[in-house]
C-alpha cells in the first residue's frame, strides 16, 4: 500500500433552496472540498466512516481518500499495476457490497475484484462468462443488500448491434439470474472487418442518439429514465414498477460546442473488442478512442439533444437525472423520490457532472485549465 498526504481546499458550501410548489430549487456553487490532479474519475465508493475509494483508470490507480475537517487529508494507493492477485490494469467502476466491501471492475485484466473493508483484494470474478445459463459480460451497475449483482444483458438487433438490454439480477452464491426489466439503448453502428481466418467487429455509438438511462439504489431498486417522453420508473426486486409522469421536455438544439464535447467524451468510452481466429475468440476491454481524434464533420448529427444524459441514485434512495441544457449553460439535475415524483432541481456551474451522491456528499467531476480532472465535494442537500 502506497500512502501520501494531500491538501484539500475546504470552503463553505452554498446550498440555496427555495420552495416552488412541491419542488425545491437547489444551487451548488462552492464545493466544501476539492481534490485535483486526477487523470480520470471512473468510480466512487463511499465507506461507512466517510472515507471513499476513487478509481482513476487513466492514471492506473485505485485510491482510498480520507478528509479531515482541519484542512487536510490523505490518499492511500491500494494495489499496483499488473496481472497479479493484488494488481489491476485499468481500475474502473466501483460498486458497493455488504459490510463496506467493494467490487471493482478491472478492465485490462478482464475481471472483477472484491476489495475488503481493510483494502485487501480477496477474490476475482471473470467479466465474461456464463450466468444463469447465458453467456454474459458482467459490468455491475450496482448490488442489492444480499450481494447480488445487477447488470445489463444486451439484446442484439437485426444488424448485430444491441438495440435493448435486459436488467438482470445475478446471485453469485446460487448462480441464478432474474430479469427485472428492460431498457432501450442508444443506436449503435457496426463495423466488421477481416475474412474467414480472422474477423473483427467494432460497435460504436451513434452521436447523441437517445436512449434510456438507469442506475441502482442502495437497496437494489432500479431507477430508469425513459427517453421517449422523459418519465422515470422504479423497479423493485420483484419486477414491480412505479411510473412517474412525463416531464414534457423541451427540445434543446445541438450546437458546435456540444459536438466537440461529445467527441471529447469518446476518450472515456468503454470499448469491448472480440477477435475471432483459428485459435478461437479473444475478448478485451478498455476505455478510450483509437487512432486520431475524429472531426465533427465525419459524423451525422441529429437536430436536438436527447432529453437527458445520465442518472445516479443517492445514498438516501433518490434518483437524479442530468437534464439536457443549452451548451455552456449550468448543469441541471432533476431529483425524484421513491414514488417517482419530481421533488427538486439541482443546478451546478457549467462543465460539471455529478458522478456519485451518497447520504453525505455530492461528488462532482470537472476539468482544470490543463485538462486534468478535478473532484469537487459538496454536502448532500436536504431534499
Amino acid at each position: 500500500m502506497l500512502s501520501r498526504k494531500f491538501m484539500v481546499l475546504f470552503t463553505s458550501a452554498v446550498v440555496v433552496p427555495s420552495e416552488s410548489f412541491a419542488q425545491r430549487e437547489i444551487t451548488l456553487d462552492e464545493p466544501a472540498a476539492v481534490i485535483d490532479d486526477l487523470s480520470s474519475i471512473n468510480g466512487i465508493r463511499e465507506l461507512s466512516n466517510g472515507s471513499f475509494l476513487l478509481s482513476d483508470g487513466t492514471g492506473q490507480a485505485l485510491m482510498k481518500i480520507s478528509l479531515n475537517q482541519g484542512g487536510g487529508g490523505g490518499i492511500d494507493t491500494l494495489g499496483s499495476v499488473g496481472p497479479g492477485p493484488d494488481e489491476y490494469r485499468g481500475p474502473d467502476v466501483l460498486a458497493a457490497l455488504p459490510g463496506d466491501s467493494t467490487i471493482m471492475v478491472d478492465l485490462g485484466n478482464g475481471r472483477l475484484t472484491v476489495i475488503a473493508p481493510n483494502g485487501e483484494f480477496t477474490r476475482t470474478i471473470p467479466i465474461a462468462g456464463e450466468r444463469g445459463g447465458e453467456f454474459t459480460m458482467l459490468f455491475p451497475r450496482g448490488t442489492d443488500r444480499s450481494g447480488s449483482f445487477i447488470f445489463s444483458r444486451m439484446v442484439p438487433g437485426p444488424t448485430g448491434a444491441p438495440e435493448s438490454a435486459h436488467i438482470v439480477k445475478w446471485d453469485p452464491e446460487a448462480g441464478s439470474a432474474t430479469t427485472l426489466g428492460s431498457v432501450a439503448l442508444p443506436a449503435m453502428a457496426v463495423n466488421r472487418s477481416g475474412g474467414s481466418d480472422a474477423r473483427s467487429e467494432e460497435i460504436s455509438p451513434v452521436p447523441m442518439a437517445p436512449g434510456d438511462q438507469w442506475a441502482v439504489g442502495p437497496d437494489g431498486r432500479v431507477f430508469v429514465a425513459r427517453w421517449t417522453d422523459y418519465h422515470v420508473e422504479w423497479i423493485d426486486s420483484n419486477g414491480d414498477v412505479t411510473i412517474g409522469q412525463s416531464m414534457n421536455p423541451r427540445p434543446v438544439p445541438i450546437r458546435s460546442g456540444d459536438k466537440e464535447a461529445w467527441i471529447d467524451g469518446l476518450s472515456n468510452a468503454l470499448g469491448v473488442e472480440v477477435e475471432e481466429g483459428p485459435g478461437g475468440s479473444r475478448m478485451s476491454f478498455s476505455r478510450g478512442m483509437r487512432g486520431n481524434r475524429p472531426s465533427a464533420s465525419s459524423f451525422e448529427w441529429p437536430e436536438n439533444k436527447p432529453p437527458f444524459s445520465r442518472v445516479v441514485v443517492d445514498g438516501e434512495g433518490f434518483g437524479w437525472v442530468e437534464r439536457a441544457v443549452p451548451f455552456g449553460g449550468r448543469s441541471v439535475y432533476d431529483v425524484f423520490d421513491f414514488s417517482a415524483r419530481h421533488v427538486a432541481t439541482v443546478s451546478l456551474r457549467p462543465g460539471r457532472t455529478i458522478v456519485a451522491v451518497s447520504g453525505r456528499r455530492v461528488y462532482v467531476d470537472t476539468e482544470d485549465e490543463v485538462g486534468l480532472r478535478v473532484l469537487e465535494l459538496f454536502p448532500r442537500p436536504q431534499i
